[in-house]
């Protein structure tokens, strides 16, 4: 459902490269295991809203570790309230 100038999905973007690389129109979330916990620190910097982000954060650790815990480190900088991204920690 995503698409750059009105008319070609992002996917198809891809599609025509060749390449393995995923464009970056709808930004990323990126993991940081804690070595010796089980803690990550993941940051987002898609185009969603930040509680639809916390939701696709959520339902992928949850995939993995049902017990999981994500919150919003709102001592980081946050979309809302204009930062570039999102940071969000996860405990299993």
């Amino acid at each position: 459902n995503l698409s750059r100038d009105g008319m070609k999905t992002i996917f198809d973007e891809l599609h025509a490269s060749h390449s393995a690389k995923q464009p970056d129109a709808a930004g990323k979330i990126l993991a940081e295991p804690i070595p010796g916990i089980n803690k990550a620190i993941c940051t987002s910097t898609t185009c969603f809203p930040t509680y639809y982000e916390l939701g696709l954060v959520e339902g992928f650790a949850r995939k993995f570790q049902p017990k999981a815990v994500v919150t919003l480190d709102k001592s980081k900088p946050m979309k809302k309230y204009s930062g570039e991204s999102n940071t969000f920690v996860v405990n299993w």
